[in-house]
């Protein structure tokens, strides 16, 4: 699709854009200005993957900034889900780049009835949002690829004891963020949740932190979220016992040593 500048600017004025995504030299589309300093790591991390031949699949891709360069990548397959699909992606920027990314309406939860494996997930910025989030991290676990990868962005709970799991469910006027937003977990809870459910934590980015991080700590009343980046992949050494418990027979009164590691 050959267009002028004026052209292009035209077509992308229909939309609404949540993702920055550079559609020439002069041209980017009019995303959130104000999310992209949390999108400079995901996006760092996801660009050191050959994803060459991969199959990718992007969890709550929205505009596609994340599909479009696991395409770029060279994955040979990358599908990207949404509540919320968008159709500046679907109708104009598909299109506009000859891309073979794949978009689909389609719920998080959906995926537990899908069949095919993915080599890479990409779950940014999603989790924090999730009334089920334990359960959507078994549905992730269950469509990856043995020796496959899951980048997982999401916001963290930074204030309390780091030593304790924590999951923090604000639903009131003192949510850090919106009322959308109702599970944060802390770092060392999120580890050990992705532990439980088979997953080995890799490596832990943290994003830029909020402008008024320094400030709310001057004033004793510190910012209690900073965003972070998971690189995860399956652990091959899993307890057999607790797989065996949670996933199938929720069994173990009947048995000796059950709790054998």
């Amino acid at each position: 699709m050959k267009l002028s500048n004026n052209s292009i600017k035209y077509h992308l004025n229909k939309y609404k854009f949540y993702h920055k995504i550079k559609v020439n030299d002069n041209i980017h589309t009019k995303g959130n200005e104000g999310l992209i300093k949390f999108q400079k790591i995901p996006l760092k991390i996801l660009k050191k993957y050959n994803l060459k031949n991969k199959k990718v699949l992007d969890i709550g891709c929205r505009d596609g900034l994340f599909s479009f360069e696991a395409e770029k990548l060279g994955a040979k397959e990358v599908l990207g889900i949404d509540n919320d699909l968008s159709l500046g992606a679907t109708k104009f920027l598909i299109p506009f780049f000859k891309s073979k990314v794949k978009m689909k309406k389609m719920n998080l939860y959906d995926l537990s009835n899908y069949k095919k494996k993915y080599d890479m997930i990409i779950f940014f910025g999603v989790l924090y949002h999730l009334r089920y989030p334990f359960w959507a991290l078994k549905i992730i676990k269950d469509i990856l690829n043995t020796n496959g990868t899951l980048l997982l962005e999401t916001a963290i709970y930074i204030l309390g004891d780091k030593k304790i799991p924590l999951l923090y469910c604000p639903f009131d006027n003192n949510n850090p963020y919106d009322k959308t937003s109702c599970t944060f977990y802390n770092e060392i809870g999120l580890i050990q949740t992705l532990s439980s459910l088979g997953f080995k934590v890799k490596n832990i980015s943290y994003s830029v932190a909020p402008r008024n991080f320094l400030k709310r700590i001057f004033l004793k009343k510190p910012y209690p979220i900073r965003r972070a980046t998971f690189e995860c992949v399956i652990d091959k050494k899993k307890n057999k016992y607790l797989s065996d418990y949670w996933d199938k027979y929720h069994i173990n009164h009947t048995k000796k040593n059950i709790f054998k590691k």
